[in-house]
């Protein structure tokens, strides 16, 4: 369709992983031009609220279990955000017919699956990491020996994902709710956070910090 190979890549890598964060991701592995983001990121947004906004009443219309509903939800949605507001959708939509049998809402299935997705991310940056340093070492000319392109990946390497996937570990083992912070549970706090955090992030993206 003649769209430049980084967009593509970018397009792929939100689609696949967890939307903007996997392209601001490898935006800065693959060393994106500024438009070939921005048009990743606005496709990628446009088709999240869309299917943020369908799915849940598809999945509905056509009687899904809450099981089905949570694998479609979890891979039809490319961001967190989306998966967690569809699931709202779906959960609202269909009362106490949201639970299996097992009492899990088919909302939180399809969390369970996007979550696995995000997992990801850490393996597909360090795989696009050594391929672009490799390609960059060919399109130079450079014979550069393991050790050179080793130091190069280490220089290039997204370390913060890794700081994503520890928390998410930690979310995994330590029940938040549990923990109140001035009769507040700290799930509570940190989803707060989170949102301002994540709200900051997207201006910066927007004013090109």
């Amino acid at each position: 369709m003649g769209i430049p190979g980084n967009t593509r890549l970018l397009v792929g890598g939100g689609t696949s992983i967890c939307g903007g964060t996997a392209i601001a991701t490898l935006s800065a592995v693959i060393d994106a031009k500024e438009d070939e983001t921005a048009y990743a990121m606005t496709s990628i947004f446009l088709f999240d609220i869309i299917a943020c906004l369908i799915w849940p009443y598809v999945a509905v219309g056509i009687g899904l279990t809450p099981d089905q509903y949570g694998l479609l939800g979890g891979v039809a949605i490319n961001d967190v955000s989306s998966v967690t507001a569809a699931a709202q959708s779906f959960n609202t939509l269909m009362g106490s017919a949201a639970y299996n049998a097992d009492g899990i809402s088919g909302g939180d299935l399809a969390m369970i699956v996007k979550l696995t997705r995000v997992a990801m991310l850490v393996i597909v940056a360090l795989v696009m990491t050594v391929w672009h340093q490799i390609t960059v070492q060919k399109k130079n000319g450079h014979q550069a020996g393991g050790n050179a392109i080793a130091r190069n990946i280490a220089g290039a390497f997204p370390f913060y994902v890794l700081g994503f996937l520890a928390l998410a570990v930690v979310n995994t083992l330590v029940n938040f709710k549990t923990i109140s912070i001035a009769d507040t549970d700290l799930s509570a706090l940190l989803s707060i956070a989170y949102k301002f955090l994540f709200a900051m992030a997207l201006v910066g993206v927007g004013y090109k910090i």
